[in-house]
């Protein structure tokens, strides 16, 4: 699916770099070409492995479009098949709903991470002159490396592009990193949230 939305709006990638065109996570690009454009009737469409996390994130992003009210559609909603869709199919179902722009979500890149987490701590008597003319007496902590452990973390970077369905050039990028450690449902919201806040600066809603 991924292939096919990437061929279905080809033009716009190349002409515009898409990601090229940000050096650094969590940044966003806007296409000048469109100047505060509105999204009018959009579709929303997330390219993930896993089912639920797509259908997530698509029914979130519809909610939170329609406080400011957009009219969107979640394409998992319009068309549950559409990981079997042809490149012709998923045009001609976007151009016979008169859809003006379509948004596209997919994960960029991953990154495994590994930290080192304290398990326990190690204690020594710690004495000095309080400066009021007495000592103090006391204890001092530090990390002890035989009760640490070793965690691995996955970073994921997520890409998100609106595109202009009749011309179907990119209208804006915009990219968020987002943890393992954190539940599903946060990271969708963490997304969710830097996406309309893309659209909002460019004052597309």
């Amino acid at each position: 699916m991924k292939k096919m939305i990437s061929v279905l709006f080809a033009g716009g990638i190349v002409s515009c770099l898409l990601a090229s065109c940000m050096s650094a996570r969590n940044a966003s690009w806007s296409n000048p070409e469109f100047p505060e454009r509105k999204l009018g009737k959009t579709i929303v469409m997330a390219i993930g492995e896993s089912e639920y996390r797509v259908n997530q994130f698509e029914a979130l992003l519809v909610r939170e479009l329609a406080t400011y009210g957009v009219a969107a559609q979640a394409m998992h909603q319009l068309c549950p098949t559409v990981g079997d869709m042809e490149r012709e199919q998923i045009s001609a179902l976007v151009q016979s709903n008169r859809f003006d722009s379509i948004v596209v979500t997919h994960v960029l890149s991953e990154d495994d991470r590994q930290q080192l987490v304290a398990t326990g701590y190690t204690s020594s008597p710690n004495m000095g002159y309080s400066g009021v003319g007495y000592w103090g007496y006391g204890m001092s902590y530090s990390l002890n490396p035989e009760f640490a452990t070793v965690s691995n973390t996955t970073t994921y970077d997520l890409e998100t592009n609106l595109f202009d369905v009749p011309s179907k050039k990119l209208v804006w990028s915009g990219r968020k990193e987002v943890f393992d450690g954190d539940s599903d449902i946060k990271n969708i919201q963490k997304v969710v949230i830097s996406v309309i806040r893309g659209f909002k600066s460019n004052k597309m809603l």
